[in-house]
């Protein structure tokens, strides 16, 4: 009888496999005797390696983790297969998380993470591999890459920002992505931007109006900051081969202090006569020293190494009721520029005396409110104007002719301020319209 036998395959090649037995039988022709014979057969079997595949993928983002799809089939016993990161040439560093080395044993299917320490200096030259025994089983070429944002000033070259940069509100900041090494497709562009920002703040002869960023899912964004505050950290994002490539820029934005605007109604009181050269319902006299209102800057500190301009802007919300001699009341309500873009007066102090002819008419009641805000420009190209500081105020006239003769009437209203309001600016002053239109310079 003869038994059969199993034998296992250590490691990939050829084997030779060999059984020998004896046979007996009997020969002869009177007397028969027996007779032995060994019998000698041999196989060649071939010992097949595991079977490995590499999901083929394309980088490894620099300070961040990839996660590798391996597949092993065919390795019944478990032999261990050496992963091993290598540098084809250049720069570049990649390391393994588990245990932060360039290569691990794997027995089975599984995905192994790769964290990228330093950029490639080229495309495509490192490599993941996939051995046994020194023999290659499979094998997939990526970079180490990371994303460059690099910032436009003017007209010049983009210089790449390496460490937290300062700026101010109202400068351009003009931004663009791109992958390094060279050569890697991106897709799916996106900037995530902190803060309050815009486009531009675009004045026309009859509008102001705040334009919003526009896009933000290109390679490039343009934007102006108009609120302030340190570590700000503008974020880009890419797509390559499905995987998220992230680059990010601190800035430190820095705003002038603009101290609390003094307003002064001195000569504030609410008066029908000619003074102005016509018979008139006015509210001081426009000049710097005998106005309604006047506004004056007591200090702004520009952050140091900056340094621009102000000027005034002041929108007005006006209801006024008027009732034509022998007619019937009419209503005017009205929101728009007060005047000139930008408000008459210098860039430290301004002032405003409001009035209203009292011409063929026997009632009025003017219920206006206004907002002056102080602007700021940063010096340097294409810089917006941006709000600091404004101010709430508020007039409430009413006038009666009888028999001829015009007087005052009481004008009690909840809502008016008992002071004009100072506060911090957070917003634009946007119109539509050019109200109590002058001539401007």
């Amino acid at each position: 009888s003869a038994d059969g036998g199993y034998a296992v395959g250590n490691s990939p090649g050829n084997a030779t496999i060999q059984a020998s037995w004896y046979t007996f039988e009997t020969v002869g022709f009177e007397v028969c005797e027996p007779y032995q014979q060994q019998i000698v057969r041999t196989a060649s079997v071939t010992v097949q390696p595991p079977s490995v595949n590499i999901t083929p993928f394309e980088v490894v983002g620099k300070d961040g983790t990839f996660s590798v799809p391996v597949q092993v089939t065919g390795n019944p016993n478990g032999s261990e297969i050496t992963l091993e990161l290598t540098k084809l040439s250049g720069t570049g560093e990649s390391r393994f998380t588990n245990g932060e080395a360039s290569t691990i044993q794997i027995t089975a299917s599984g995905n192994y993470e790769i964290k990228g320490v330093t950029e490639s200096s080229a495309k495509d030259n490192y490599v993941i591999k996939a051995k046994l025994n020194n023999a290659e089983l499979a094998s997939e070429s990526f970079s180490v890459a990371k994303i460059k944002i690099s910032r436009s000033v003017g007209t010049g070259q983009p210089t790449e920002i390496a460490a937290a940069t300062d700026t101010i509100v109202g400068e351009r900041i003009r931004l663009s992505a791109e992958v390094v090494p060279a050569g890697i497709a991106v897709s799916n562009h996106l900037w995530t931007l902190p803060g309050s920002v815009m486009k531009d703040y675009v004045v026309t002869p009859t509008s102001g109006a705040m334009s919003p960023v526009d896009p933000l899912d290109a390679a490039n964004v343009d934007f102006v900051w108009f609120d302030g505050a340190d570590n700000r950290e503008v974020e880009y994002q890419g797509t390559v081969n499905g995987y998220a490539l992230i680059g990010k820029a601190t800035f430190n934005v820095k705003r002038p202090e603009a101290s609390v605007i003094t307003v002064s109604t001195s000569n504030s009181s609410t008066t029908i006569d000619d003074a102005t050269g016509q018979l008139e319902l006015h509210y001081g006299l426009d000049t710097a020293q005998t106005a309604g209102i006047r506004f004056s800057l007591s200090s702004i500190a520009i952050p140091s190494t900056f340094s621009g301009e102000k000027q005034w802007v002041q929108i007005i919300n006006r209801n006024v009721t008027i009732t034509p001699v022998g007619g019937n009341p009419g209503n005017i309500s009205q929101t728009g520029l007060d005047g000139c873009y930008p408000f008459a007066g210098n860039v430290n102090s301004t002032w405003d005396s409001p009035g209203f002819p009292l011409g063929p008419i026997e009632y009025i009641d003017a219920n206006t409110q206004w907002t002056m805000w102080l602007m700021f420009k940063p010096s340097g190209a294409d810089s917006a104007w941006v709000p600091l500081r404004k101010v709430d105020w508020r007039w409430l006239a009413k006038a009666q002719l009888t028999n001829s003769n015009w007087t005052l009437v009481s004008h009690t209203n909840p809502n008016q301020p008992s002071q004009p309001t100072d506060s911090d600016a957070t917003s634009f002053p946007l119109w539509s319209v050019r109200i109590l239109s002058q001539s401007c310079q």
